[in-house]
């Protein structure tokens, strides 16, 4: 799937913000969370929504001020675990149609995090397709 100019710059969108929480010192899986279960999330799924023209930073402090989001530190960097996270969440809604709230519940913050490390350098497409397949085979062992 090629997504056009507008689709790519909000995946880009969607991974820059999801690496503000760092840059804030805010709990970036509170963030997550928050965000994928938000209002906004679901302005954010609809394409022609005014929210989009709206900045990362803006879309950041809806919802720090509307949920509170927990203090945060790590001497670890995952700034690029966190843009992937974004950029594929955002990009998973383009290529399937799937709400935030649906895809979040086949792929957690926790989950992501750990396919980052085997799924990062795939394109986005199969990176998804990935996941699900994952789920649809955890799924079936648990049967």
């Amino acid at each position: 799937m090629i997504l056009d100019s507008w689709q790519l710059q909000q995946c880009r969108i969607h991974g820059q913000l999801f690496c503000i929480p760092l840059e804030k010192g805010k709990n970036p899986k509170q963030f997550v969370e928050t965000y994928m279960h938000s209002d906004i999330a679901v302005h954010m799924d609809n394409d022609c929504d005014s929210m989009h023209i709206m900045g990362q930073y803006y879309l950041f402090e809806c919802i720090s001020d509307d949920y509170g989001l927990e203090d945060f530190s790590s001497d670890y960097d995952f700034s690029e675990e966190l843009f992937w996270m974004g950029y594929l969440y955002r990009f998973w809604h383009f290529y399937t149609g799937e709400s935030s709230v649906a895809i979040y519940k086949q792929a957690n913050y926790e989950d992501m995090l750990d396919y980052y490390l085997g799924y990062h350098t795939l394109s986005p497409q199969m990176a998804v397709d990935r996941i699900k397949e994952a789920n649809e085979m955890n799924a079936s062992n648990k049967e």
